[in-house]
């Protein structure tokens, strides 16, 4: 099952400037959607799943699940 979808579309840019701006937009929809995410998880009751989605997000080292 895939939960992410990236678009990149089937033409390619006209020049080397445009193709740098088209993954500069792909790499801020992915950062926005990180952040979505990961606020979504924020949000809910469980401590343990606030751990785990710090650790996933690189937000706390893995070793903080075992302290």
């Amino acid at each position: 099952m895939s939960i992410v979808r990236l678009e990149t579309g089937t033409a390619t840019a006209a020049s080397p400037a445009a193709e740098a701006e088209r993954v500069t937009a792909l790499r801020h929809r992915a950062a926005e959607c990180l952040e979505r995410a990961y606020g979504f998880l924020q949000a809910g009751p469980d401590p343990w799943a606030r751990l785990r989605a710090e650790i996933l997000c690189g937000a706390r080292p893995a070793a903080a699940l075992g302290s």
